[in-house]
């Protein structure tokens, strides 16, 4: 019996090599396989290691195949030493994959990769995660410097030794491009601008200023895909000596055919001018859009260049809001004053996608601000920003479905999905459109946003001192709000419209959808509705719920008594419980309702708090799988959701 043991482990550990080299065999675009995890049902931790010729690599990724796996943390060890830890909760659902984990600029090799998860199999069947490496971008590789895929290596030219350097010309055959991008061999370089050249009409500059080191490439820069250049000029970020400048090559992508950029673009973002000054709108009387607009986004700006080299994606975000509008303004805003009328429109926020986790908004410190120029600005590759002449308001609600409408049919993966945010208290316009969109962006996957976003503002003051002056304007814009949700739901398209508000929010939501849910056309394409700590009275709240519920599809409440908006509302309220507060240790309970206690979790999610930003990503977690596949009860999503039960009923309750 021994000596067949020892043969079986013999051939076992022969046949092994040729089974890795068979899984690291396989690709998937600019990513290929390293090795599987098994999952077993008895084992909560596992490790990958890999041999010393394994393909270095700029970042990994896992995904699950064959069941659901949630994964608690991620350990990877390079071969240079480094390591990298990821604590946090991690679910993925059969054949979905994580965002890249500890990208860097250089590649590595990679030593071992370890998980602690939890296995929970959706289907019989072996259950594995899958390790994948990023291969790195093209390096310079002996004379000049090799093209990637669907990319041309145009020229190659190094300035004559002895010279001063003004500028550096690159020559070739005339052809047309749609992007381009320069890249340094031998040595780093600063370059400040880049002239392109066509072949026919006025030249085109580009502002840069990117410092490269060795190797380094800037982004992709956008040009006129209609006119053929035939030559690049670049100017360095000072004059310098050319015998410290490398050679530089230019490298370009050709037109993408249109059946080809429509099927790997199927959310397409325009940027339009807004309708004409003069015209009616559902505020009534003439719209000031005209001198309230300047153009879009020109080509070269640092917005259209970080969108255009993938550095930040563009979520539309669709606005109605009971604000005024202010006057004087270079730039469509809205001020805290009440407005009587609805008024409709459009923005679009651009999203990092680095320098930010799950759930963050960041923005500009006065540090940054002070940094990056004079005058101040934003980095729309760093921070959250809405795009300088894309808002918009449209003179009439037909004008403002038609362009609902072609976004929900063009959203991709999630095109049948659409959701309504209300914020809540102490949140600015600008505020809610940076929060509506971070949960479209990080309810998606990879870079393509959760359906369609919708935002509704009513006019809070935006300070911890307008309390009195927030409960009365959520209040008073019931109206308006009914009058959104009734055009969103009813007409937009969407087959499911999930409702999310926040503290306030909350009050003039379930008001409004008193007299919605009345409605078939409305009550139909009623999603998900999602409660994120009422600031409503908890008689009230029972009473409005008891009527609404039951003819509705789906409830989730996030009980808080940790939320900021909460601990407010307790110092104005003394001894009238809040439905999004913690009632003698428990949420409020409403049959049919999924009430959830998320103390331990933190909803600032939903707010922006200022400085303070949301370091937890358990609910967006939980929101993505309650709006995406609609599972319930709470503890099928997640198992730190425990289901508690006492002699009033059931609730959840997150446990770290």
């Amino acid at each position: 019996m021994r000596r067949f043991e020892l043969l079986i482990a013999v051939v076992f550990a022969l046949l092994m090599p040729s089974l890795q080299a068979a899984a690291q065999g396989r690709t998937d675009g600019d990513w290929v396989l390293l090795g599987e995890i098994e999952v077993g049902r008895h084992l909560d931790k596992d490790s990958l290691g890999l041999p010393d010729d394994t393909p270095a690599v700029s970042a990994v990724r896992l995904a699950a195949k064959g069941g659901r796996v949630v994964l608690t943390r991620v350990h990877v060890s390079w071969a240079d030493g480094s390591v990298h830890t990821e604590d946090r909760i991690i679910n993925l659902l059969d054949g979905e994959r994580t965002r890249p984990i500890d990208p860097a600029p250089q590649a590595r090799q990679v030593r071992t990769i370890g998980v602690i998860f939890d296995a929970r199999q959706a289907i019989a069947g072996r259950l594995v995660l899958e390790a994948w490496g990023q291969r790195p971008a093209p390096r310079p590789a002996g004379r000049g410097i090799a093209a990637g895929a669907n990319e041309i290596r145009l020229a190659t030219a190094r300035p004559a030794l002895g010279h001063t350097l003004d500028a550096l010309r690159l020559d070739f055959a005339a052809r047309q491009l749609d992007q381009i991008r320069l890249q340094v061999d031998g040595s780093g370089a600063h370059i400040a601008s880049v002239m392109i050249d066509y072949a026919s009409g006025p030249s085109q500059t580009l502002s840069v200023d990117a410092r490269l080191l060795a190797g380094g490439s800037t982004v992709w820069l956008p040009v006129d895909s209609s006119r053929a250049i035939r030559a690049v000029e670049v100017t360095p970020g000072e004059s310098t000596d050319a015998r410290q400048t490398p050679a530089m090559t230019v490298i370009g992508r050709p037109p993408t055919p249109a059946a080809a950029r429509k099927a790997a673009a199927p959310r397409t973002y325009r940027y339009e001018q807004p309708a004409p000054p003069g015209s009616r709108g559902v505020a009534g009387g003439e719209t000031p859009v005209a001198a309230a607009t300047r153009a879009a986004a020109p080509a070269g700006s640092a917005a259209a260049n970080c969108i255009t080299s993938t550095q930040c994606t563009p979520v539309p975000v669709f606005f109605g809001t009971s604000r005024a509008l202010k006057k004087d303004t270079q730039e469509i805003a809205f001020t805290h004053d009440r407005s009587d009328a609805l008024t409709l429109g459009q923005a679009t926020v651009t999203v990092p996608r680095a320098y930010r986790k799950k759930g963050e908004i960041p923005r500009p410190s006065w540090w940054d601000l002070a940094r990056l120029a004079n005058p101040w600005r934003e980095d729309p590759a760093r921070h959250f920003t809405i795009l300088a002449g894309a808002t918009k308001v449209y003179a009439t609600s037909e004008a403002f479905l038609a362009e609902v409408m072609q976004a929900v049919a063009t959203g991709g993966t999630f095109k049948d999905h659409a959701f309504v945010f209300v914020h809540g208290f102490n949140v600015s316009f600008e505020e809610g459109l940076y929060r509506a969109a971070q949960i479209g962006y990080d309810l998606g996957q990879e870079d393509e946003p959760f359906g369609t976003a919708f935002l509704f503002s009513w006019p809070s003051a935006g300070e911890l001192q307008g309390y009195a002056y927030d409960k009365d304007s959520s209040r008073l814009a019931v109206p308006q709000l009914r009058q959104f949700l009734e055009l969103v739901v009813a007409r937009s398209g969407a087959k499911q419209v999930h409702l999310v508000a926040h503290s306030m929010g909350n009050a003039a939501l379930l008001a409004a959808m008193e007299e919605l849910v009345k409605k078939e056309e409305v009550r139909q394409h009623i999603g998900q509705v999602i409660l994120a700590a009422p600031d409503v009275d908890a008689k009230e709240f029972e009473g409005i719920a008891a009527r609404i519920i039951p003819v509705t599809r789906s409830w989730t409440l996030y009980a808080s008594s940790s939320d900021r908006a909460m601990v407010a509302s307790r110092e104005v309220h003394v001894g009238a419980p809040r439905a999004g507060d913690l009632i003698n240790g428990r949420p409020v309970l409403i049959k049919d309702l999924d009430a959830i206690d998320v103390s331990a979790v933190s909803t600032s999610i939903f707010a922006l708090n200022h400085n303070v930003y949301a370091d937890r990503k358990e609910l967006l977690n939980d929101m993505r799988r309650l709006m995406v596949f609609g599972e319930r009860p709470p503890d099928v999503r997640d198992i730190n959701l425990r289901r508690m039960t006492d002699q009033s009923g059931t609730y959840w309750k997150y446990v770290p």
